[in-house]
């Protein structure tokens, strides 16, 4: 199995964070982090290469401004987590966001939910066999996880990285157990009474890895080996180089390089001609619950949502630089789309990096880091970061005092949707009163919001400020390379859409609005063509 081209492809602009946990066992329990740190930069691929931890040292602050302290146009930190549970999907985040870096910061996907360290944990189980004299089609895979009495993210991850593997593997039989909740690997062990090759479904080999999971063979008196933890696999810098390619759509080049759905399967393990299809993970939610498969008329869908937003910023940034077009200076046009963001919604806009602004042969503006805050009355954070925005307006129908709109893109943007513990979505652009609607409110009470929204906006254009501006009008609006993440904290549901790329038309708020692209669901590629009712 291979992850990508032999040859080297240097990305100076980017600085490489590892992200994790840290042991309580001490620093030795560190030494993986450090030996993936230094393999990755011996490859001399990024501008900077470093690991920091959430608990003890060294700190995931110190990692981080070393990154940008290096100079390097963009952060990426790849977590070392085998879910996107609490550490990963929480406090990693509210850590990245509260060291309030100057440079453009992006978090990868967890290792554990990457399909192919699955394979390389199977890899690892055969050997182990082997090396023990076990015939894989006589013995049990028995993938350990860490479990948790709090949260299913952990198990859930662990369980999709078994059944993940089913096509794979020439195991009798694979079967999940935990450390901290049922079924616990004790039980798993002294229960069965064939042999069994033990996998570590952990990041590193800290207490748990190291420790328990042994001590538990040992006292169960199962005749059982252990492979070791997933996180300490010689080849994880490899896939980590393979991520950020993914990040960075730029896909690997040379032989043997993996497909887009998925990997090889490693040496040893059987590769029927539907393991690819198969590979894909079985369980979660029915159709409905995917975001990228609600209709127009079933519910409130965060995705609609999202597109009706954009398409607010769109115009409000429009009147903005439509107003001010022969209004060169560039801290005008930033100032004013932050002020007119600021006046009717309550939210935060703010620009990070450099703001340009051009005249011919069309007006247009870019953004560069740009982040919009949660609206008032709900926690501090953001609910949009984006790599830049760019807006583009046809320049003779500023003449006639129109706004036309040629094209409005959000460049690796990060949409963070919450619906929190009072039932209110932080995605709803009305005006400051109504920035808080209940979730419980129906498509049409949402629809009504966002038309309230337009409707002032082009008030706006009338009143003071916004003079010269008579009539707005939409090409198309793009989101290369975004990521979803949507939260709802009244019911504890989580989920992550990546790779969102998407183009949107509509013509004005008041008309259907027309969207065509592709995301990344649960390690599944889904494109979708739609019309949305306003």
């Amino acid at each position: 199995m291979q992850f990508m081209s032999l040859d080297p492809r240097p990305e100076k602009s980017i600085a490489l964070v590892l992200a994790a946990h840290g042991d309580r066992g001490g620093a030795v329990y560190n030494d993986g982090l450090e030996a993936h740190v230094a393999a990755l930069a011996a490859m001399n691929r990024f501008a900077c290469v470093a690991g920091g931890v959430l608990n003890g040292t060294p700190s995931l602050e110190d990692a981080l401004a070393r990154a940008e302290q290096s100079g390097a146009d963009w952060i990426l930190v790849y977590p070392l987590f085998m879910s996107d549970g609490y550490f990963a999907g929480e406090v990693l985040p509210d850590r990245v966001g509260a060291a309030k870096l100057r440079v453009l910061t992006s978090i990868l996907q967890p290792l554990g939910q990457d399909s192919r360290a699955a394979l390389l944990m199977l890899e690892s189980a055969l050997r182990a066999a082997k090396s023990a004299g076990l015939d894989p089609g006589q013995a049990r895979l028995l993938v350990v996880g860490h479990g948790s009495k709090n949260g299913t993210a952990n198990a859930e991850s662990t369980r999709r990285a078994a059944r993940g593997l089913a096509p794979h593997s020439p195991f009798a039989r694979i079967e999940t157990a935990f450390l901290e909740e049922a079924p616990f690997v004790a039980e798993a062990l002294s229960h069965y009474s064939g042999k069994s090759v033990v996998a570590g479904f952990f990041s590193s080999e800290g207490m748990h890895a190291g420790l328990d999971i042994p001590a538990a063979i040992r006292h169960s008196g199962a005749a059982a080996v252990y492979a070791g933890a997933i996180g300490l696999h010689s080849r994880i810098p490899e896939l980590i180089v393979s991520s950020v390619h993914r990040a960075l759509e730029e896909p690997d080049t040379g032989a043997g390089t993996e497909p887009e759905r998925g990997p090889a399967a490693p040496a040893g393990a059987p590769m029927p001609p539907h393991a690819a299809a198969d590979n894909r993970p079985k369980a979660g939610p029915q159709a409905h619950d995917s975001p990228s498969r609600r209709t127009a008329g079933g519910g409130t869908s965060p995705i609609r949502f999202l597109f009706k937003a954009v398409f607010t910023l769109a115009l409000m940034a429009a009147l903005a630089l439509g107003a001010i077009a022969f209004l060169v200076p560039e801290d005008v046009v930033r100032d004013q789309v932050a002020s007119l963001v600021k006046q009717q919604t309550g939210r935060d806009l703010t620009v990070r990096g450099k703001t340009s602004f051009s005249m011919f042969p069309n007006v247009g503006v870019e953004l560069e880091d740009v982040s919009i805050s949660n609206p008032p009355g709900m926690k501090s954070g953001e609910m949009l970061r984006m790599g830049s925005l760019n807006l583009n307006l046809k320049l003779l129908p500023l003449v006639s005092r129109r706004v036309e709109v040629e094209r409005f893109v959000l460049v690796r943007p990060v949409f963070n949707l919450i619906v929190d513990k009072k039932g209110r979505r932080n995605w709803d652009f009305a005006k400051k009163t109504a920035a808080l609607a209940p979730a419980s409110g129906d498509e049409t009470q949402a629809g009504a919001a966002v038309a309230e929204t337009g409707a002032m906006i082009q008030a706006q254009a009338g009143g003071p400020g916004g003079a010269m501006v008579q009539d707005i009008s939409f090409g198309t609006a793009k989101i290369i390379d975004g990521v979803v993440k949507y939260t709802d904290e009244t019911t504890g549901t989580k989920q992550r859409v990546d790779a969102l790329n998407v183009s949107i038309v509509q013509p004005a708020l008041s008309e259907p609005l027309d969207a065509e692209g592709s995301l990344v669901w649960r390690d599944e590629e889904v494109t979708f063509k739609g019309r949305l009712a306003s």
